[in-house]
């Protein structure tokens, strides 16, 4: 069964593969994507990490898939700056758009399955639009996508 930094890992790897056609003349993804929590990101952002209660589903605990101790139920957060809201809200919309070239729903789901790393990838949440403080001020805005991940068995 993969673990959870290898799962993060090869999540984050797909969507920088899905979204290499944003790079720029040095070949660097235009989106940074880290399969850890970002504290000080350089937006637009995407984060991936154990998130929000409960951060498993221990109802698909013991099903005849072989998982154990449940699915991983992560958090997929992209963040853009504040400073031009116009541009940060107009990508946030391309990134939910499910008919978008830059969509993050499909990009996520289209990821399965991580190299035969996982039974099971879906997206049971969305956040909408939200703002991110630090500091008391509204920084970043961004939005958050609950995907629950059912490990394979290896």
């Amino acid at each position: 069964m993969s673990g959870l930094l290898e799962i993060k890992v090869a999540l984050a790897d797909a969507l920088r593969e899905s979204y290499e056609g944003l790079a720029d003349d040095d070949g660097e993804v235009a989106i940074q994507i880290e399969p850890r929590y970002v504290i000080d990101p350089t937006p637009p952002t995407i984060d991936i990490y154990p998130g929000r209660f409960p951060s498993r589903d221990l109802e698909v605990a013991g099903m005849s898939d072989g998982t154990d101790f449940g699915a991983y139920m992560l958090t997929v957060r992209a963040r853009v700056l504040t400073a031009d809201q116009d541009a940060g809200q107009d990508l946030l919309d391309e990134l939910a758009d499910d008919a978008s070239e830059l969509s993050l729903p499909v990009a996520i789901e289209g990821s399965y399955p991580l190299d035969d790393r996982v039974a099971s990838i879906d997206i049971v949440d969305f956040s909408g639009l939200q703002a991110y403080q630090e500091n008391g001020i509204d920084k970043w805005l961004g939005m958050e996508y609950i995907v629950r991940i059912i490990p394979a068995l290896s």
